[in-house]
């Protein structure tokens, strides 16, 4: 009998010893009382939602919860933020360190590393960018001369970086992180296959988002028929892209924000564009995208685009159905409605919108 209660009390205690935390401790550090009281997000990266919140308390934040199968999710505190496996244990993140440190077990402790060595060449490309800048404080042309290379060969080193990762862990969860951080510089061809090799990606959102982008970009290349959207015009009024293109004219069409820099950079040339070639029938026509509308109104004034424009901020729409991901995004449509080119800007543009009138008449 006694033999059988030892028995039975071994089997529990390995049971107890093997059995692995039924959730997970995301442990988070500060160092500073500064962001006391301020809130903490967490996301889950696969379904694009957020999980939870919770509120910084003496430097310290806590998320506890628990997953059926690791994911990726995101920790987010004002402007800083971290990535995590999100797997049934203690994780650990420190945002004394900047970026922040993760650390934790099984697939953290390989992700920590990984994040570690990433930022280590980041850290080295930043001096050796700081160098140089001191360096060549009043030329800026010999400083992009000599750090154009150094940043080459560092992207060239995170690359591998990423793909060591990426082919040691395609079934896990640090496979489709090295995945996901590629994946924008991929075609369509190379992301489908690779979602067969790291299967476990295709339940992401984002690596949805980013495929269907890279399939849009491809059906409105030059050669390609342009695709409709709507919008409002400065009066309220429902308005579509189809109002201004197709029609037998040249359209020079313009993706814009107000916020945008090199937007307005390109402004100039339109106008030149504009008052040189709209009585030969080129029609000028903007579209304001990833913007309030007080702020597109506000800016047409302030710069002088006296031009059509298109508000088409209130959804994506516009950008998605031409798999847009930075702007300015200037084409050229064929007065047939064929696009004729795309990524058009300064000079290259006054010249190539010459060339393409000229052969008209």
């Amino acid at each position: 009998m006694k033999q059988l209660l030892f028995l039975a009390s071994a089997a529990t205690m390995a049971v107890a010893c093997t059995s692995s935390p039924k959730g997970y401790t995301i442990t988070g550090n500060l160092g500073n009382t500064q962001m006391n009281g301020q809130t903490v997000y967490l996301y889950d990266l696969a379904k694009g939602e957020r999980v939870d919140s919770t509120t910084v308390d003496s430097s310290t934040f806590v998320f506890k919860g628990s997953v059926e199968a690791p994911s990726i999710y995101q920790v987010q505190l004002g402007r800083a933020g971290a990535i995590v496996i999100a797997e049934n244990a203690p994780i650990q993140i420190d945002f004394s360190q900047q970026p922040a440190n993760v650390t934790g077990e099984g697939l953290n402790a390989t992700f920590g590393k990984m994040q570690a060595e990433s930022s280590l060449l980041s850290k080295e490309v930043r001096t050796k960018a700081d160098e140089l800048k001191q360096k060549y404080a009043n030329n800026a042309d010999s400083f992009q001369i000599v750090f154009a290379p150094i940043y080459e060969k560092f992207q060239e080193k995170q690359e591998e970086l990423t793909n060591s990762y990426l082919n040691a862990n395609k079934d896990n969860m640090i496979g489709v992180w090295s995945f996901l951080m590629q994946a924008d510089n991929m075609g369509l061809a190379q992301i489908d296959s690779m979602m067969k090799e790291v299967p476990l990606a295709s339940s992401f959102k984002q690596l949805t988002e980013i495929r269907t982008q890279k399939e849009n970009l491809a059906k409105t290349q030059a050669g390609a028929k342009f695709v409709d959207f709507k919008g409002t015009n400065l009066k309220g009024e429902t308005v579509s892209l189809s109002d201004y293109v197709g029609k037998g004219q040249y359209v020079l069409v313009d993706f814009w924000a107000s916020w945008c820099g090199p937007c307005k950079r390109q402004i100039p040339y339109l106008k030149e564009i504009y008052n040189t070639y709209s009585k030969d029938g080129l029609v000028v026509l903007g579209v304001n995208v990833w913007d309030s509308k007080p702020r597109f109104e506000a800016a047409l004034e302030e710069e002088g685009m006296i031009w059509p424009n298109i508000y088409a901020s209130e959804n994506n729409d516009a950008t998605d159905l031409y798999g847009i991901r930075g702007i300015p995004q200037i084409m050229l449509i064929a007065p047939d409605g064929t696009i004729v080119a795309r990524d058009l800007g300064g000079d290259a543009m006054k010249t190539f919108v010459a060339e393409q009138l000229a052969a008209k008449k």
